[in-house]
């Protein structure tokens, strides 16, 4: 009887308990003698963000334990990697066996643009897993295909590159000693901050002049309200500096981007660009600027917005963007501008109004956090006043 032997290749950054399940998954439903992991070396269609390829190998060695079979023929292999060449050296080795791609539905679309596909094809068998919810792909002509469903534990790896970033942990999301082996030797870390002078030039590249000259006026009076208030001013010049830094996408680009770095979003958020930036501008702050500071990336998040209860950096941000120099004249803008400097609660509730009503008249809709942190300021207000007068 013919051996019958699965591979799951991929770029396994990191590997995950997702994939494990797929290869299980596979081996019991073809009944396969055995599975090959074989994480990739230079793929062609993956590189940013990857980590080093011996990374990888031992990364998938401790995962697979005495369960699975490692191969290190891709990692080995100078150059980049294509599946094709892959295929011929497992058929040369093993010319007799029954050769399983194991590959997600998702990918099953994508195969036929491959590289040689037609001899690929002559080559193996797939194996594909359904994606629950999603109709399966049509196999590409030539390819003999094996629908698989399996219950796969949804789990990507930008997910958990995600949660590192975030500080977050990865139990039940990749086993243990994968974890450990990341931790030790500090992969996916957030990037080091960059200096101001590469923070300015990355973001004249994303953003239009007239927006670059909008950053900078919140940057001016942020630093003076700083002053004025007591507050971190490098912290706040920060802010203010990449308050915007998600302003030069659209709306698809920033769902996607709020979808790969895990954002929370809302309904409202996720229909328009003038609340998604803010969340979104959070996200790119930490993962693409390296800042890790709280008080900052919370003072991005909220500064279209507001929220409860609103920290002396969120006040000063929210403030310097509705009053730089740049903004057009408005009737209450002078008042705001000299009140912010003797009254900033005062202030930042009537500059809460003044967006409420300006949303409102456009017949937009107010985002629950403006209206909430409206009402507390105004509460808050409204005790202080109480206080005063006995």
């Amino acid at each position: 009887m013919r051996e019958r032997i699965g591979l799951l290749g991929g770029s396994f950054n990191p590997i995950h308990l997702g994939h494990l399940a797929m290869a299980r998954a596979a081996r019991e439903a073809l009944g396969l003698d055995r599975v090959l992991l074989m994480p990739d070396g230079s793929p062609p269609h993956k590189s940013r963000g990857l980590a080093d390829r011996h990374d990888r190998l031992a990364m998938v060695r401790l995962a697979a334990q005495d369960e699975f079979e490692v191969s290190d023929m891709e990692t080995e292999r100078p150059g980049k990697t294509y599946t094709v060449d892959t295929l011929e050296a497992l058929r040369a080795q093993w010319p007799e066996a029954e050769l399983w791609m194991i590959i997600g539905g998702d990918t099953l679309g994508e195969i036929g643009g491959w590289k040689r596909a037609e001899r690929m094809f002559s080559l193996c068998r797939f194996a594909a897993f359904r994606r629950e919810g999603l109709p399966f792909p049509q196999p590409p002509e030539g390819a003999e295909v094996t629908p698989l469903s399996a219950a796969i534990p949804p789990i990507s790896a930008t997910a958990i590159r995600a949660r590192i970033h975030k500080g977050l942990g990865l139990e039940g999301w990749t086993p243990s000693a994968v974890e450990d082996y990341i931790g030790a030797r500090r992969l996916y870390d957030p990037p080091e901050q960059l200096s101001g002078k590469a923070m300015r030039k990355r973001l004249a590249a994303t953003l239009p002049k007239k927006r670059m000259v909008h950053v900078e006026g919140v940057e001016a009076v942020i630093r003076a309200l700083a002053r004025r208030w007591g507050a971190d001013e490098k912290k706040a010049a920060l802010a203010a500096l990449l308050h915007d830094c998600a302003k030069g996408m659209d709306l698809p680009a920033m769902l996607a981007w709020a979808d790969r770095w895990e954002v929370p979003l809302d309904s409202l958020r996720r229909t328009s660009t003038a609340l998604l930036h803010a969340p979104v501008g959070a996200a790119m702050a930490r993962a693409e600027y390296g800042v890790t500071d709280p008080d900052v990336l919370h003072a991005i998040r909220y500064h279209n917005t507001g929220c409860v209860p609103m920290r002396l950096l969120d006040k000063l941000l929210y403030l310097a963007d509705m009053t730089e120099p740049s903004r057009r004249s408005l009737p209450w803008l002078e008042a705001l501008r000299a009140q912010m400097l003797e009254d900033l609660d005062g202030a930042l509730v009537q500059a809460m109004r003044h967006k409420l009503d300006y949303i409102l008249a456009r017949g937009g809709d107010v985002h629950p956090d403006t209206s909430s942190a409206l009402e507390a300021m105004e509460n808050r207000q409204t005790c202080q006043t109480r206080e005063e007068n006995g």
